[in-house]
């Protein structure tokens, strides 16, 4: 009895690995992982910074500076865009966590911001609508290409590339496809509001 039973183990193994189960690859077929979990905090604070829509990307030491940031958008209503795939926005924060304190250091709405002005390279016109894909690299952090949208003229909707620039401790927009840093332009402030 024991020797039927084993062989019928042996046999539904066998074409559980053939069908593609979890050891197999029927047709090239393979399970997304799914979503890691997102803690209570980080949801907590994602809708403290933009309301009950906000949406946390990624969260973790994005810039390499130590301390706990995350990205968060309001997705256009409609934009059903997987992780990892293009995103449509109305609005983005980076957030970060200094000294137990929750605070926006870039801010994506009508405009391009962080806490010195408007972002070298971004559009002067108010923009609604923004394309998102963004990249954590172990070795320079956070890279988001952002993209304005219905600015009526492929020149003006150009991708801007934002990333940590660690000397001057803030998100900066690279110049063109190089790794240099561009300033900021004008003195417009974001608010240093504590978000928990």
């Amino acid at each position: 009895m024991r020797h039927v039973v084993l062989t019928g183990l042996v046999c539904a193994c066998t074409f559980a690995i053939a069908c593609g189960g979890p050891s197999g690859s029927a047709g090239n077929a393979q399970k997304t992982p799914a979503a890691p979990a997102i803690p209570d905090e980080i949801t907590g604070v994602a809708h403290a910074a933009l309301g009950s829509e906000g949406e946390p990307l990624a969260w973790g030491d994005l810039a390499l500076t130590g301390n706990q940031q995350m990205l968060v958008v309001n997705r256009l209503h409609g934009d059903t865009s997987a992780q990892g795939d293009e995103i449509i926005f109305t609005r983005m924060t980076i957030a970060e966590n200094s000294g137990g304190k929750w605070a926006q250091v870039l801010l994506c709405d009508e405009h391009l911001k962080n806490s010195l002005g408007y972002l070298a390279g971004s559009p002067n016109d108010r923009v609604t609508r923004w394309k998102l894909t963004f990249v954590k690299d172990p070795a320079k952090g956070l890279t988001l290409s952002l993209t304005p949208m219905d600015l009526g003229s492929p020149a003006k909707e150009k991708t801007i590339r934002v990333r940590w620039n660690p000397s001057v401790k803030r998100y900066q927009a690279l110049v063109g496809g190089t790794d240099r840093f561009g300033g900021e332009i004008g003195s417009i402030e974001i608010i240093q509001r504590p978000l928990r």
